[in-house]
Order: structure tokens, then sequence, then C-alpha cells
């Protein structure tokens, strides 16, 4: 398992979050300097990993804010993981 898919679902495990979430946390984190990610990585990886099952998407709309869409990490994620 890559090191972003790790990051991807450690930090989903640790709390659900959006994938523009995670960018920031990845950024507030400066996770970027050890580790190539890109803004566009972590949306492929988000959508990678909930294809292989790792994990599962709830699109949530608040007011009138934009549609957004939380990760949470599935069993078989964790166990992965």
């Amino acid at each position: 398992m890559a090191a972003i898919d790790l990051i991807v679902l450690g930090m989903i495990k640790k709390k659900p979050q959006s994938a523009y979430e995670l960018q920031k946390n990845i950024e507030y984190r400066n996770i970027s300097r050890w580790v190539k990610i890109s803004t566009p990585s972590i949306y492929k990886k988000v959508i990678q990993l909930e294809e292989k099952g790792y994990l599962v998407s709830e699109t949530l709309k608040n007011g009138k804010m934009p549609e957004k869409t939380i990760y949470s990490i599935t069993e078989s994620g964790e166990k992965s993981f």
C-alpha cells in the first residue's frame, strides 16, 4: 500500500471528512514535505479507496452551502490500514 493510501486512511479513521478537509489537514501538518501529495491526487485517492471498498461516502447538504461528500473508513479499510 502506498504512503498516500495510509495517510488518507489514517486521517479518515481518526475523523470522517471530505477530500477538501483532508487536503487542508495535509497542508496544515506539512505532510507534503515528506511525501509527494498534490491536491488532485487526494481527490483521486479517495475515489480509488472507495472503489476498493476501503471508504464509504455520504453526500451532505447544509442549508445554502454546496453539497459535500464526507468519507468514512469501512471495516475492510481498517484491516488494510
